[in-house]
C-alpha cells in the first residue's frame, strides 16, 4: 500500500513567541507602558439545533461571542496607571454626580480601541488585531505584602470588553 506524500510543506516553520508583542490603548498611556501580559481572547460560534427525525443536528449559528481581553501590568509607584483604569471605571459607572459623567465622558469617552501587534521571530510587527469600541469592566486588587523575600513589583490585572476585533497582515 503506498504513503501518502504531502505536497504543501510549511514556508514558515518558526513558533510564535510569547514576548513578541506590542499592546497599545489609546486612552491609557501609562499603563501601556508597564505592560507585562495580554491574551488574544478567543471567539466562539453559538450553534443552532435543527430537528430531524432521527436526532438533533447542529449547524452554525449567527452569533460570534468574543471572550474578554485581559492585560497585565506592573504598577508604578505613583499608582498612574492602575488611576487611569480606575478613573475610567468610576467615571462609567459611578461617579458621585451627573456633570462628574458628563466631564469625564467629554474629555476621556466611554470607549477606546486598542491594538495588539504580534512581531514575528525577527521581532518585526507580523500581524495587527484592532480592537473596537474598548472598556474596562474590572481591575484586580493590588496586593501589599510586607513579608514577600523578593522586590519584584507588584502586579495588577484588568480585563476589557470590545464590540469586536479584526486583523490585519502587515
Amino acid at each position: 500500500m503506498p504513503t501518502k506524500v504531502f505536497s504543501q510543506q510549511p514556508d514558515n516553520i518558526n513558533f510564535l513567541s510569547p514576548v513578541g508583542f506590542k499592546f497599545n490603548i489609546e486612552t491609557l498611556p501609562q499603563t501601556n507602558w508597564f505592560l507585562t501580559s495580554v491574551n488574544l481572547p478567543g471567539i466562539s460560534l453559538a450553534e443552532v439545533n435543527q430537528p430531524t427525525p432521527f436526532m438533533q443536528a447542529q449547524i452554525p449559528g449567527n452569533d460570534l461571542v468574543f471572550d474578554p481581553l485581559t492585560i497585565t501590568f506592573l504598577v508604578d509607584e505613583n499608582l498612574n496607571n492602575w488611576r487611569e483604569l480606575y478613573d475610567w471605571m468610576i467615571g462609567l459607572g459611578f461617579p458621585n454626580e451627573y456633570n462628574e459623567y458628563k466631564a469625564y465622558k467629554a474629555s476621556k469617552g466611554i470607549y477606546s480601541d486598542a491594538t495588539l501587534s504580534i512581531l514575528n521571530s525577527n521581532m518585526n510587527v507580523n500581524y495587527i488585531m484592532l480592537f473596537k469600541d474598548l472598556f474596562p469592566t474590572s481591575i484586580s486588587e493590588v496586593a501589599f505584602d510586607s513579608a514577600s523575600a523578593d522586590i519584584e513589583g507588584i502586579k495588577a490585572t484588568a480585563t476589557f470588553r470590545y464590540l469586536t476585533y479584526s486583523y490585519e497582515k502587515v
